[in-house]
């Protein structure tokens, strides 16, 4: 492991986990609002586009913390069939009226799916590669 010195990029880090904390709270509460309405109405586009940017955000603000540019010098049609596996499983979710508290679901699960989601795409990349 890199130690990390320079503290622009330390104070950099700092801000972007900030950051990360704020959109997976905004994201397990609206998470929380869609299953809540779903109940009486059905996921509408606009709800999931906005889930689809919310991911989008999260997933971009977590890999550069954790992997720093890898993910963001990916293909974008790589880092695109990330996005829509994490948006389908997270739909899912919103569907799956078993789940009794989702928030804590998203909070407590999202960083293990992206990061799956991630090594499982990079492993089909490397097969289709041969």
């Amino acid at each position: 492991m890199k130690i990390i010195k320079d503290k622009n990029l330390i104070g950099h880090r700092i801000s972007l986990q900030a950051l990360l904390l704020q959109e997976v709270g905004d994201f397990a509460n609206f998470i929380g609002e869609l299953q809540e309405r779903m109940k009486k109405f059905p996921l509408n586009r606009e709800e999931i586009t906005i889930l689809y940017k919310k991911i989008v955000r999260i997933c971009n603000l977590y890999f550069e913390l954790a992997f720093g540019n890898y993910f963001m010098n990916q293909q974008p049609a790589f880092k695109q069939r990330i996005y829509e596996k994490i948006v389908s499983n997270y739909t899912k979710v919103i569907f799956d009226q078993s789940i009794t508290d989702i928030q804590e679901k998203v909070v407590t699960q999202i960083y293990v799916d992206m990061e799956n989601t991630l090594k499982e795409e990079i492993k089909t990349q490397k097969q289709k590669n041969g």
